[in-house]
């Protein structure tokens, strides 16, 4: 056995031989289809040349958006919702402080028929928003998180103060 010597930079080619794959260009290029074009028609950009079959292939730059959320249904959503009504309690803050530093006439009529619904809209929304589950259980469901446990240790919780019936048969 001959010692190996770090600073030997000599390649066997008998090795390269039996890793490297001989591939021809030929052999390679009648896997891909080729479209005809007529002659000088202008050639239409990559994304309007994506066949209707491909729905997302962003080395190819080919995006399908017919089956994206529409903002009608992310407004109209549960979350959506919450964030108009997050959005409505701010507002109606920000105009009962505003006229609590101004006091003048006009703010301060504005922010009584402003602040008033919009903070009764925002805490309705919260709660409907929450239903009767426990808020960080709610948030991590609305992100897409598995929360399970956290509902079943809230039931507990309930069961041990007597808000909820116990599921165990009574004792007799």
């Amino acid at each position: 056995m001959m010692p190996i010597d770090p600073d030997d930079t000599s390649i066997d080619e008998s090795a390269l031989d039996e890793t490297v794959a001989d591939v021809e260009l030929e052999q390679s290029l009648d896997h891909v289809e080729t479209r005809a074009a007529k002659p000088g028609s202008p050639q239409p950009a990559p994304a309007a040349q994506a066949p209707d079959d491909i729905e997302f292939d962003p080395e190819a730059h080919y995006f399908n958006v017919r089956d994206k959320q529409t903002i009608r249904k992310a407004v109209t959503s549960d979350g959506g919702q919450l964030i108009l009504a997050f959005l409505a309690g701010c507002v109606g803050l920000a105009v009962a402080i505003y006229a609590a530093f101004i006091q003048t006439r006009p703010w301060i009529i504005a922010a009584a028929v402003v602040t008033p619904p919009s903070l009764v809209y925002a805490f309705i929304r919260w709660r409907l928003w929450l239903g009767r589950a426990p808020y960080l259980y709610r948030l991590l469901t609305s992100l897409g998180e598995n929360a399970d446990d956290l509902l079943e240790s809230h039931r507990q919780k309930l069961i041990a103060k007597g808000k909820l019936p116990s599921d165990d048969p009574p004792k007799t």
